[in-house]
């Protein structure tokens, strides 16, 4: 073989060499990147950074027995402050029955990670066993996150009274009317 040739061939096997390692260094950086998934809202925002908390975060789950929805957001993200009043009116609505959790992230950011976070606003439902069964990104109404929980079979079917409390006059049967105390004329 002339030495040209012979170099021209060690060119050839440096470059091919070079590509196989470039081609496994990409796999490799591919392999710990997740996937990119889509975007649950448009104006959803990525979780705060985990720099250290103010305090101890609110626990979840509660350890009452009970089902627990937990809102995990910020008091800065639009999103999570259109929840804030859905909250409001679905903890008055299932009180007794689901604990209702609020976890602000930029208070404590290490519930971000815990929850392994990609957006905020996040709501979680957990079983009276604290596991997690339902997971949603984005706003929701009322209506939407009270029909999921009844989906999930979190729900009792009738809320539990407090004793000696009388039922709502709407729920009660209505009373026959009163016998006529007129007398009948011939």
């Amino acid at each position: 073989m002339t030495r040209s040739k012979t170099a021209g061939l060690i060119i050839v096997m440096a470059a091919a060499a070079a590509v196989v390692a470039l081609k496994t260094w990409q796999r490799q950086q591919q392999a710990g990147t997740p996937p990119q998934l889509p975007r649950a809202c448009d104006t959803c925002i990525t979780p705060p950074k985990n720099t250290g908390s103010k305090g101890e975060a609110p626990k979840v789950p509660t350890g009452s027995g009970l089902p627990c929805l937990v809102e995990l957001g910020s008091t800065e993200c639009a999103e999570c402050k259109k929840m804030t009043g859905v909250l409001n009116q679905v903890r008055s609505e299932l009180e007794g029955r689901v604990d209702v959790v609020v976890v602000d992230v930029e208070a404590y950011p290490e519930e971000a990670d815990r929850w392994r976070l990609r957006v905020i606003p996040t709501q979680i439902a957990l079983d009276a066993k604290g596991q997690e069964v339902w997971r949603h990104e984005g706003a929701l109404t009322p209506q939407e996150l009270i029909s999921k929980l009844r989906e999930l079979g979190l729900l009792p079917a009738e809320r539990p009274r407090a004793a000696g409390k009388k039922p709502h006059p709407a729920a009660q049967r209505p009373s026959r009317p009163a016998p006529s105390t007129t007398a009948k004329t011939r």
